[in-house]
């Protein structure tokens, strides 16, 4: 179970990775409820809607990283949650990429099997290091 959770996740990595939010976000379900410092977010179509605004290109995507922490299969075996830090590493100087800034943080998932596949039906992620800003 544990390694099908981490081949479904790092498949949704190298989505991210290649630069397909529509990709990556096609690992949540419809109902999708992902909370941030910020806010909390509904559904899938709100969630790729908020990173379309958060990541509006390929250089502010940068290059994703998860690094799992924990991962708990739930009692019957149709649940899991995983705790993972994650880094984004951007290269350029533009202005959407943050000026080549990383980024960092960490995320607590639930997911669901559904449909003979896993699901993040929950996520809640936030950063640990703010980007920095150019000369910061």
């Amino acid at each position: 179970m544990i390694e099908s959770i981490t081949a479904a996740l790092q498949t949704q990595i190298g989505a991210w990775n290649r630069g397909s939010l529509l990709e990556f976000c096609s690992w949540y379900s419809d109902d999708v409820v992902f909370l941030s410092p910020v806010e909390t977010t509904r559904g899938r179509d709100a969630l790729l809607a908020r990173y379309r605004r958060q990541y509006p290109d390929r250089a502010a995507m940068g290059t994703l990283t998860l690094e799992f922490e924990d991962i708990r299969p739930g009692p019957l075996g149709g649940s899991a949650t995983v705790a993972a830090s994650w880094r984004i590493e951007r290269d350029g100087g533009g202005a959407s990429s943050g000026g080549g800034a990383s980024a960092t943080g960490g995320t607590l998932l639930v997911l669901h099997a559904m449909k003979g596949r896993w699901w993040i039906v929950q996520d809640a992620s936030w950063p640990t290091s703010p980007p920095r800003t150019p000369g910061g």
